[in-house]
């Protein structure tokens, strides 16, 4: 940090005897340096930074009380953002317009104040134009107060509300069990790209939750491999180990770790899913995450239930931090466009296109996906116009603790014709085991499921024993199961069984002689599943490369398929 003493011999005399005047001191040196002492002592003159500062506007004790809290130096660029333009004057200029007198912005106050004064170095948000506080200054100012409060008016209540909830957690839930019941083939070079199946149009059309727009499918894909919910062994997608963890956790720790998942990426760039933005290509460099931090920070400042207009949240960051985006308040630099007109959008003017539109879309769109923010409309027009912190976005933004809720006992109530009714409620783990042999049905305030002849063969044939499923559907429903029940259970029980149908290797040979010999191997005997007929038996699939190998070592040589493959 500069002292006070060289700031005020760099400057020309006539701004030197500006800030006399402004510190109401008598300055007769023609010497700018003799006059940089005198003025220098005279500001450090006990009582003399007192009477200053009470005689600066309120814009004025803002911006240097916001210069304080960043160690006495910022970046030109950021606090312009804030407090308006700090002109570069010469020196003929500085002499016919004397701007001390009428200052264009609180900075210039500052500046011609001797309360502050340009310099170049680095800062954590770049490099560049710096104003800093001389050391002296700063050292002597009152004690550091708070940081302003997020000053922000509430709004009415909507007349129309959109909430979330845990709609994410659900759909995720729904996404694990289908990869469970499917297994789709995948690319294993590219198992985490959005595959083309995640659509609001296929496998899962008609059970998702929230809506299934692209940008909130894409953010659920990636939240499954951030939270490694998914593998790709084997060239199929399935769930994960991790799933289970995350299936068995409370409510609220799921909706958290999904929350985290997103605020922490590094490669989830909230930017291109913008609407009204295109990005060129590495035309935005920035960190992601970055913005996402700095808007969980402002929302902490606000309280939950309250309603805000999306216009005066907006304009509150960009009156307490306009560089949540671009910490370096580079706005000239970037190569983004307005995707209608297709026009760069560069210079302060820009703020509002960009910054704005991206508070917008965070509020819009990841946060109340998360269920952390509820949307508002009024009017006959009935547009989302405003939003509300809801109870989980508070806790999951450290603003106090939401108490888990309570284990419902029971969990289901289980219906003679086979419908099942679970609550949703602590219950997402219960309802993914329940999937391997019910049908989904729909959901609202409970889950719909039903037990039919087509969903216990599935289960039967994923290894669940009939005997296994009524223990598990008397355990969610907390006692017994109807008698018309326990019947259907007990008639498919009974069909289960009768025939099994398995994917094996046919292997004939020419005679029953070459069978014989080939059985009487000890590397060929132990390969063979079952014998059929005295020429005809069956290999495990995955025991043919190994037999083929030790047929050939025997002097046999096999026909394979005609497209050469088994």
């Amino acid at each position: 940090m500069l002292d006070l003493y060289r700031l005020l011999a760099e400057q020309p005399l006539i701004v030197l005897s500006a800030i006399a005047e402004s510190w109401r001191v008598t300055l007769d040196e023609a010497d700018p340096i003799r006059a940089a002492e005198t003025l220098g002592d005279a500001m450090l003159t006990p009582g003399a930074l007192e009477g200053r500062l009470s005689r600066l506007s309120p814009g004025a004790q803002e911006a240097l009380e916001g210069l304080r809290r960043e160690g006495g130096r910022a970046m030109v660029k950021s606090l312009a953002l804030r407090f308006g333009q700090l002109r570069r004057i010469g020196p003929a200029a500085l002499e016919r317009e004397r701007p001390w007198q009428a200052p264009a912005s609180p900075l210039e106050e500052l500046l011609y104040g001797g309360l502050a004064f340009r310099a170049f170095g680095a800062t954590p948000g770049g490099h560049g134009e710096l104003l800093l506080v001389p050391r002296e200054i700063l050292d002597r100012l009152p004690t550091a107060k708070q940081p302003a409060a997020l000053a922000l008016p509430t709004a009415t209540p909507p007349t129309s509300i959109i909430d979330q909830g845990l709609a994410l957690g659900e759909d995720m839930l729904a996404l694990l069990c289908h990869l469970r019941r499917v297994q789709p083939p995948v690319d294993t070079s590219d198992a985490e790209q959005l595959p083309e199946w995640l659509t609001a149009a296929g496998p899962l059309a008609g059970r998702w939750i929230g809506k299934p727009t692209p940008a909130r499918l894409a953010l659920l894909w990636r939240s499954a491999w951030r939270l490694r919910l998914i593998s790709a062994d084997g060239g199929r997608l399935r769930p994960a180990l991790a799933a289970r963890d995350w299936l068995r956790a409370p409510d609220n720790a799921r909706a958290g770790r999904l929350y985290r998942a997103w605020r922490d990426d590094p490669g989830w760039i909230d930017l291109l899913h913008v609407p009204a933005l295109t990005c060129d290509p590495g035309g935005c460099p920035h960190d992601p995450a970055t913005p996402r931090r700095n808007l969980a920070s402002l929302l902490r400042q606000i309280e939950p239930n309250r309603w805000y207009r999306f216009d005066d949240f907006t304009q509150a960051i960009k009156q307490h931090r306009p560089t949540f985006l671009r910490p370096d308040a580079d706005l000239t630099s970037w190569f983004i466009r307005d995707a209608a007109s297709g026009e760069y959008l560069s210079g302060p003017t820009s703020w509002e296109p960009v910054e704005g539109q991206l508070t917008l879309h965070l509020l819009m769109g990841p946060l109340h996906w998360l269920g952390m923010v509820r949307l508002g409309a009024s009017g006959s027009e009935a547009l989302l116009d405003r939003f509300t912190l809801t109870e989980l976005g508070a806790t999951l933004l450290g603003k106090g603790s939401r108490p888990p809720a309570q284990r419902p006992a029971p969990l289901a109530q289980i219906a003679q014709d086979g419908l099942i009714r679970v609550t949703l409620t602590q219950s997402c783990y219960e309802r993914y085991q329940l999937e391997r042999i019910a049908q989904w049905q729909g959901q609202d305030k409970a889950a719909s499921y039903r037990l039919t002849d087509d969903s216990v063969w599935e289960g039967d044939n994923a290894g669940i024993s009939v005997p296994q499923m009524a223990a598990f559907l008397r355990r969610i429903a907390g006692g017994g199961l109807p008698s018309g029940l326990q019947l259907m259970l007990q008639t498919w029980e009974a069909r289960l069984g009768q025939a099994s149908l398995r994917q094996v290797v046919l292997l004939e040979f020419a005679s029953p002689e070459v069978a014989r010999e080939a059985l009487e191997d000890r590397q060929i005997a132990p390969l063979i599943a079952r014998v059929l007929t005295p020429t005809l038996v069956t290999v495990q699939q995955s025991d043919t490369e190994r037999l083929i190998a030790a047929l050939r070592r025997r002097g046999i040589w096999p026909r394979l398929s005609t497209d050469g493959h088994l």
